[in-house]
């Protein structure tokens, strides 16, 4: 079952990041609204100031990122562990930042 999991979130990140490559090189203009639903108080500043300019950048890191994650899940030992922890915080950044759709309250964009 370990397994059947492992091989089935590795190729979820190896995909986010050759989507994350063509949207970076294709249409950066569809990052710039991510920070706008973020949970943390200033991140949509931080976002629109320091990521938004570097767009592009910015993005094929995070396809980076992704790659090496997919990667360290599907190796053995320590790397998937690894990878799992990277994916985990990972995650947790993302529920914060929100889905980039404005909603009714904090409730409904978690």
């Amino acid at each position: 079952m370990k397994n059947a999991l492992r091989f089935f979130v590795a190729p979820w990140y190896l995909l986010g990041g050759l989507l994350h490559v063509y949207l970076a090189l294709a249409v950066p203009e569809v990052y710039r609204g991510f920070a706008n639903t973020a949970l943390i108080p200033g991140f949509p500043e931080l976002w629109r100031t320091f990521v938004v300019p570097d767009i592009v950048r910015i993005a094929l890191a995070l396809a980076a990122f992704e790659f090496v994650v997919g990667i360290l899940i599907i190796g053995k030992g320590k790397s998937v562990k690894y990878g799992l922890a990277a994916s985990i915080l990972f995650n947790v950044f993302l529920v914060q930042l929100g889905l980039a759709v404005q909603t009714a309250d904090w409730v409904s964009d978690l």
